[in-house]
């Protein structure tokens, strides 16, 4: 399959339904395609959202270098726009237009049109359906409390339905589209899918994707997302077949549900050693956040290696992660040889500690997409995947490979770790990285670059590049390396795998990651002061054995403070103290 033809589907997959937003905030429409996208009924044409996403895209988008011509943006915006009104013999027009029907089969619950037209319709709260007592009458969820039409970062909490009727799609819609300016244009059409995504989500969450016949829970987001995985596997599919859509196909199992789930993340997070303070706040911070990028990486790899775009990740947390695969013969081929690379992989970097088990047991055809079907699969594969947990590492020691790990013991002539009593000391590492977690004592190669390449950095990072094989990252699966950085340019990083903006949507992916860090603040000084906690010693304080500075992080120990002395009122024997703990 051509690789370009892919891209603009999955984009067009993305903002097919763009013009939703665009004709609730009241915009222009290509009123002259009416006849060409809208179908007929009884003599009037509907579905008319179509003609502003024609519009949006032919007239507000702007595109990468790669699509910013008249042939490929007019194909993005006759792809987007006719998915209600498909050419019989385009692969892609079918696949896209089936994509959507399927996709509204996994997330529409009938019911009466939720209360006044499309414009004032507003999304309802996923909690208003959850009743211990059982399923609430329509009319009481319909009341219920929804989302403002707002960014997700401004306000995501609901309220109620007057309340969130007063915010419009009008400025919405505005500020979306003054927003499209930071796109990436110049980095790859990979690159602006993405960024575009992230984008989506934080303009298009709060908008329900549908209101008629329907209750209106499911975001535009939700709905444009999971078009485009189901859009990419079916093209995929079909071109592999030589055959379109339709034809009496419905009953081919089509899909496939891959699914991972990493095991051991509890003890590998937990298992160090507190009572070696240096460094360990970075390290707790720098294992939890490695394991998000761990399974990420084995994604990207697998996802790299079939050719297809990310959005077929239609899950991805907590250690587990859900794709969506055409049920090709390249694909079932290759995931049995992918899954004994990932175990030999996980069994010698981790000594057997972590184990990613993959499952793909569960196909799909187009009919087991009806929500009620679709949810009996997703639970079948969920016991699937939790029944693999209990085969670890089964795929390679079936090849002959003893579970006894032969270790090199001549390498522990020093000791092992003082923090994680796993693996052997490596001074080179430690002297590298010793500036990060402030200790004398040595420490093993994983401890040290954990803590000087990421607990160290991430608080002050803005983004995360995935490239292959380059020194001075993390080494993640498949020959990746992590690199934790403030700025990225065009010229330094077309090539990445992928980079994730971690301080805001829209540039490039997008990942929530926690990374406030409590900071040494001047009150903080003053108070240890007067309690006489502070030293100095040859201009640089200490507070018992650590070093402290205005803005440095504050470690456990600080943070506790539970042995700083209590100031009490000489006559009330009450606390007055204002920064230290209760009496």
């Amino acid at each position: 399959m051509d690789r370009k033809e892919l891209e603009i589907l999955v984009l067009a997959a993305l903002l097919h339904d763009a013009g939703k937003f665009a004709q609730r905030a009241g915009v222009g429409k290509s009123q002259e395609m009416e006849g060409e996208y809208c179908p007929n009924d009884k003599g009037h044409s509907t579905h008319l959202h179509v003609l502003y996403s024609d519009y949006f895209i032919e007239k507000s988008l702007p595109l990468p270098k790669e699509l910013d011509n008249a042939r490929d943006r007019s194909r993005l915006a006759r792809l987007a726009s006719s998915h209600h009104k498909p050419l019989g013999g385009d692969l892609f027009e079918q696949a896209l237009s089936i994509a959507d029907r399927l996709s509204a089969g996994t997330d529409r619950k009938s019911g009466e049109e939720a209360e006044g037209d499309f414009r004032s319709a507003r999304l309802l709260s996923i909690f208003e359906q959850v009743d211990l007592s059982g399923p609430r009458p329509l009319d009481q969820l319909q009341q219920g409390r929804c989302h403002r039409l707002v960014p997700l970062a401004e306000d995501p909490f609901p309220v109620s339905l007057e309340q969130a009727r007063q915010s419009d799609y009008a400025a919405l819609f505005t500020t979306f589209c003054e927003r499209l300016g930071t796109l990436p244009l110049d980095m790859g059409v990979t690159r602006y899918t993405e960024s575009l995504t992230s984008l989506l989500e934080e303009f298009t969450w709060c908008i329900p994707s549908s209101t008629y016949k329907s209750l209106a829970d499911i975001s535009l987001y939700d709905h444009a997302t999971t078009t485009a995985a189901i859009a990419q596997a079916l093209a995929v599919y079909h071109d592999e077949q030589a055959g379109l859509p339709g034809q009496g196909r419905e009953t081919a199992r089509k899909f496939l549900l891959l699914g991972g789930d990493l095991s051991g993340i509890q003890k590998y997070i937990f298992g160090l050693d507190k009572s070696h303070g240096s460094g360990v706040a970075k390290l707790f911070r720098a294992r939890s956040f490695f394991l998000q990028m761990l399974t990420r990486s084995v994604v990207l790899s697998l996802l790299e290696r079939l050719g297809l775009s990310s959005v077929a990740r239609i899950m991805d947390a907590g250690g587990r992660f859900i794709l969506l695969l055409p049920a090709t013969n390249a694909v079932q081929k290759l995931l049995p040889d992918f899954e004994l690379e990932v175990q030999r992989w996980f069994f010698d970097q981790f000594r057997g500690e972590l184990c990613l088990n993959l499952c793909w047991e569960v196909s799909l055809t187009e009919m087991d997409f009806d929500l009620k079907r679709f949810q009996k699969f997703l639970d079948d594969f969920n016991d699937a995947l939790e029944e693999r947990k209990l085969h670890k590492f089964d795929r390679l020691l079936n090849t002959g490979v003893s579970p006894v790990i032969d270790l090199d013991y001549s390498a522990y002539e020093c000791g092992d770790c003082p923090i994680c009593h796993l693996r052997p000391i490596d001074r080179e590492a430690s002297a590298k990285h010793r500036g990060s977690f402030g200790s004398t004592d040595d420490l093993c190669s994983d401890c040290a670059e954990q803590i000087g390449l990421i607990g160290s950095r991430l608080p002050r990072s803005n983004y995360l590049v995935i490239k292959h094989e380059e020194p001075g990252g993390v080494a993640l699966y498949g020959g990746l390396t992590l690199h934790l950085l403030e700025k990225v340019s065009a010229e330094k990083h077309r090539a990445a795998v992928e980079i994730i903006a971690i301080r805001r949507r829209g540039e490039f992916s997008y990942q929530p990651i926690a990374t406030h860090l409590p900071t040494i603040s001047d009150a903080d000084i003053s108070a240890w002061r007067g309690w006489g906690e502070l030293e100095e010693r040859n201009g640089v304080l200490w507070c018992k054995e650590e070093e402290i500075g205005q803005g440095e992080p504050k470690t456990f120990n600080l943070l506790n403070r539970t042995n700083l002395p209590q100031a009490r009122d000489a006559a009330s024997g009450q606390c007055v103290c204002q920064f230290g703990p209760p009496p």
